[in-house]
């Protein structure tokens, strides 16, 4: 099965390269948010939450939650954040219709809380417009808070960025999954405490890593059918 956010045609000893501290914070890809994030998304108190004031009932978060999904943690070197968070999902065309209204309902909130809206062409990485539309939140002094852009459909997907301290961009091609991993996440754990991200109750190991590399691989099925192994690489 290839996944939206995959990168495929490529064996892992051709595509893996060392990882590079400067490029971001944290980068994920993963098959899904359900083992990262499906616990606190169905907390019946952050579900009532996101239903009631974001619109995110429980149907649409389960898409969500079920979608191939690559995350961005990267460093801002102006404007009111230190960092950027930026999340590409890849979801189901017929599912993007409740999203648009779920989008519909928080825009009615930012604009309640004296946000304004604007369209603006989605930029590419060199800063050259793409032909897609970005919708960008500002405060009322004008600072970017976040946005996001909805693609068009693409062999029965549509590509969704959501993006949080900057407006959505185009990026460069995301951390890539190899061969039978269903996760994978690299990141600087001492730049997400200093950011203030880890607290104090993670493992000081990790706290004072400068690298850290998680991998989350399905094992064959004539091993443990069902079965994944964890590999965590700390430095």
């Amino acid at each position: 099965m290839a996944y939206g956010l995959q990168h495929q045609g490529e064996r892992p000893s051709e595509s893996y390269g060392p990882f590079n501290p400067s490029s971001a914070y944290l980068e994920l890809n993963s098959v899904a948010l359900q083992s990262l994030l499906g616990s606190f998304f169905n907390n019946p108190l952050i579900a009532e939450q996101l239903d009631s004031r974001y619109g995110l009932q429980q149907e649409l978060r389960d898409v969500l939650l079920a979608a191939p999904v690559a995350l961005r943690v990267a460093a801002l070197e102006a404007g009111r954040f230190q960092a950027s968070v930026q999340a590409r999902l890849m979801l189901v065309a017929g599912q993007t219709d409740r999203l648009k209204r779920s989008l519909d309902a928080d825009a009615g909130a930012l604009l309640q809380r004296g946000f304004n809206r604007e369209q603006r062409p989605l930029l590419m990485p060199n800063g050259r417009p793409y032909n897609r539309v970005a919708d960008v939140w500002l405060d009322p002094q004008g600072y970017p808070h976040g946005g996001w852009s909805l693609g068009p459909e693409k062999q029965g997907k549509r590509e969704l960025l959501l993006s949080l301290g900057h407006i959505p961009v185009l990026g460069s091609p995301p951390l890539k999954r190899l061969g039978q991993q269903r996760l994978r996440l690299q990141g600087q754990p001492n730049e997400l405490v200093r950011l203030g991200w880890l607290g104090p109750g993670w493992p000081r190991v990790i706290r004072n890593a400068s690298q850290l590399e998680l991998e989350m691989t399905s094992l064959p099925k004539q091993k443990q059918h069902g079965w994944i192994r964890l590999q965590l690489d700390v430095r």
